[in-house]
Formats: C-alpha cells, structure tokens, sequence
C-alpha cells in the first residue's frame, strides 16, 4: 500500500491527465449551460413563428372573399414544422369552423372557452383528454374592431420542446474543443518535459560522475524561464566538470607537493641514524631537516587556513589600527634573515594618522605573501629592490607592492588568483600548493577591501591593496 502511494508518475502523464480533466468539467459545465440556452432559445424562436403563422392566417381569413387566398398560401416554413402543425378557425363561441381544419388532423368540434377569454396568446393546455399536451398560440379575427373569430395554432408540447438536432450539433462541438484541447495541451507539456527530462538525465550523470555535455542547447528553446534553468544547468555542469580536473590536479600537486619535502626529511634522517653523516655535516643535515620541516608546516597550514576562510570558520578580529605603523611592523619582521631583497617604504603623508579596521594577523599574512612573491620573482636578480607605496584615495587606503622581477605572463594573468593554480615559471622551481594569492585576495575580502594585480610585464609586477578607513576616519 506505501510502494503505491509512493509511485511516481511520469509529468506529461500527470498533468496531462489533469488539464485533460479540468478541460471536461469546464466542457461540461458550458455544455450544460449551453444546451439550456439553446432549448429556451429554440422554444422562443419556434413560438414566434407559430405567432407569425396565426398572425398570417387570421389576416387571410379575413380578406379570403377579397383576393381568394387560400391558408396554403402561408409563408415557406420547415416541412416537419408545417406538419406538426395545426391550424383551427373558430368563432367567437369556440366552435371550428370546418372548411378550415385540416384533412387528417385532429378534430376538435368546440375548443374550451377558457383558452378563448385567457389574455395569454400562447397557452400549454390538455385538449384530447389523453395526456397529449399541446401548445395554442391564438391571433384574433377581427376587422373594424368586430371580433369574427380566433385562429388557433396547435403544436405538441414534445415537439416544440425537441432540441436533439441542436444537441447533437453542440455535443459534437464540444468533442471537437475536447480533442483539440488535450492535442495542445499535451503538445505544449510535452516540449515544456522535454528540457526538464534533459536536466534530469544531466543530473543523473553528473550523479554517475560524467559532465559530458548533452545534445540539447538553450538556443532553441522559447521559454525564458526554461531557457535559464538549461542554461544554469549546462553553467554547472561545466563547473562541476573544472572543479573535478581542479581536484585531481590537486590530488597529484598536493601529494607530489608534500612527498618531497617528507622524502627529504625522511633520507636525512636515516643518514643520521646509520652514521653516514657525522660532525658538521650531521649538523647541516639537521638544518636541513629543519628547513623542510618548516615548509612542510607552512604548506599544511596554508591548506588549513584556506579550508577555514572558504567555509568562513575564521572570524576577522578587527580592531582600528594606525596603518603606517602595521606596515613598517610587517616590513621589518619580514626583512630579518633576508639579505638578497632590498624594501623600500614610501609612505605618503596623509596615511601616517590614517587608522583602518585590521585583523593584525591576517594583514601581515596578506603582505607577507606579496612579498614573498616579489623574491621569488626577482630570485635571478643580485639585490633586487621591492617597493611598498601607501596612499589615500576615496576613503580608501591602498598598498601597492611592487618589484623588480620577470613578470607574470599575460595568458595567466586571469588565472593568478585561482585556488591551486601555479604558473609554468613557478611550477618546477618554486615549491608550492598555488594557495598564496588565492588565500591573500580572500583574507583581503574579509577584511571590506580588495587586492588586485594592478600591472606585470618586463619591468615587474604590480599588486594593490585596497582597505576602507576606519568609520569616523575623514580622510
């Protein structure tokens, strides 16, 4: 009993089924309404030329001596109305006048002076005694204001109240608007269902692991709102796609990135513990142990702080900071133990009693990477100079780190702030997870500013970073 109310159906057949049902009752429903006007209408319509007939009939009667008119001479009518018709001449008492009663009809001597005194001109009354109802539409004879006699018109009450020619005629009606309603409505569903079957076949896939593009575009499709949903669909899709080839080519930077310092450390150490090395080149195995130990941390904390920023499970501990001092304190921790990489401050004026929301720690972080980044560009160069230019502009602080290097090649310049992502220059001679910029530009978000690459090219590379002034600040 669960597996049956828990049976999907396919959505053309759903809704096909349930436009198909909302489209008969409202057929029905008009159909009703429908065959209820056209009775009344056909009543009417039937009556009025009864109406006109007694009317004809009794002008005939009188003027008969005057032109021989004759009561066949009456207005063309439909053949079976002209023979479910009766005709009756009376006189004022009632009594038919023979010569006027038609051959074969029914005889009828006197009609009931009752139907005669009634103001009503049409009448539904009960003549043969024999539960035969007919309808009497009566039209005076009269002449000068001489009443001579009535003209009596009868109908069976079956026959004027019989409509099954216009019923047949709606009823096919309707079947046709039946038909042609469910052709389009299962039409239309059916190139609605048709992209909806095509996401959910990609979303199958992409279940299974295959980001294989289908054969469906958004081009030929009408809808708006179907063509955004292929199109955020094919968008993912592809996303997904590059994210995977991102995550394998993690897996195997990562792994090579760690193997190495690990194989390192590990060659080392044994050399230490056989006793191949002693004296001052045990001691300089040991540095150098040490040397990859820290790279090695320094690439495993990367990971993690990057992991923590992109789920937001660091929070920025800002407090309002004097930026010139922060600089010049990052600057000089920086420069201890670096003797290949000259920096040179040039800290404009106005910036010395600018104060701006830091988190002391991330922002060191953030120049710490940018510089790291200058040396390794300027590795080939003897004494190569880096510059930090600080200034204010729209309320803004900004912090250009420049250096002297090689430059970042214009087909990666788009891609330098990518998660992972390592230059051709870098990737075989700089060790490194590709996290540095990537890390620094978020850290830079959190903290309300940007960092960008303003400039690269022969002469060096240019970063800028951007930081609101602390509120209150009117700089």
């Amino acid at each position: 009993m669960s597996t049956r109310k828990n049976k999907r159906i396919p959505l053309l057949q759903h809704w096909t089924r349930r436009y198909l049902m909302t489209l008969v009752v409202g057929l029905i429903v008009i159909g009703i309404i429908s065959a209820l006007w056209i009775r009344h209408t056909t009543i009417e319509n039937r009556i009025d030329l009864t109406r006109f007939i007694a009317e004809q009939t009794a002008a005939q009667v009188v003027n008969l001596q005057e032109d021989e008119t004759t009561l066949e001479d009456t207005p063309e009518i439909n053949p079976q109305f002209r023979e479910e018709t009766e005709i009756f001449v009376v006189d004022p008492g009632g009594y038919t006048l023979s010569p006027y009663n038609r051959q074969g009809g029914l005889s009828i001597r006197r009609f009931p002076t009752t139907i005669l005194d009634s103001e009503e001109d049409v009448q539904v009354v009960d003549l043969t005694n024999e539960g035969d109802r007919f309808y009497v539409v009566k039209a005076p004879i009269e002449d000068q204001d001489v009443l001579f006699g009535w003209v009596l018109v009868l109908q069976k009450e079956e026959f004027v109240t019989s409509v099954q020619q216009e019923y047949r005629q709606l009823t096919m009606m309707l079947l046709s608007m039946a038909v042609l309603g469910w052709a389009a409505i299962y039409f239309q569903l059916r190139r609605l269902v048709t992209p909806i079957k095509y996401v959910s076949n990609g979303a199958r896939k992409i279940k299974e692991g295959t980001y294989q593009k289908m054969a469906l575009t958004p081009e030929s499709i009408k809808e708006e709102e179907v063509y955004d949903l292929v199109e955020s669909f094919n968008e993912m899709a592809n996303r997904l796609e590059q994210l995977e080839e991102t995550r394998t080519a993690l897996l195997a930077g990562v792994t090579h990135e760690l193997k190495t310092p690990v194989t390192s450390i590990s060659g080392l150490l044994q050399a230490l513990d056989q006793g191949v090395v002693q004296g001052e080149e045990a001691k300089s195995f040991v540095k150098y142990s040490l040397k990859e130990t820290e790279k090695l941390q320094t690439m495993v904390e990367d990971l993690l702080v990057f992991n923590s920023l992109a789920v937001d499970a660091i929070p920025m501990r800002k407090e309002p900071l004097l930026i010139a001092d922060e600089i010049k304190d990052a600057v000089n921790q920086w420069r201890v133990n670096r003797t290949q990489c000259e920096v040179r401050l040039d800290i404009s004026e106005e910036v010395l009693d600018v104060e701006v929301d830091l988190d002391i720690v991330r922002f060191q972080q953030i120049l710490t990477n940018l510089m790291n980044n200058g040396e390794q560009a300027m590795s080939g160069i003897n004494h190569g100079t880096m510059f930090i230019h600080v200034f204010v502009r729209d309320k803004n602080v900004f912090v250009q780190v420049s250096d002297e290097g090689i430059g970042i090649p214009s087909n990666e310049q788009e891609l330098i702030f990518e998660r992972f992502f390592r230059g051709e220059g870098k990737k075989y001679q700089t060790r490194g997870l590709g996290l540095g910029l990537a890390l620094s530009r978020m850290l830079a978000e959190g903290l309300g500013g940007n960092l960008t690459l303003t400039s690269s090219g022969d002469e060096g590379t240019v970063f800028t970073l951007s930081l609101p002034i602390a509120s209150g600040e009117e700089k």
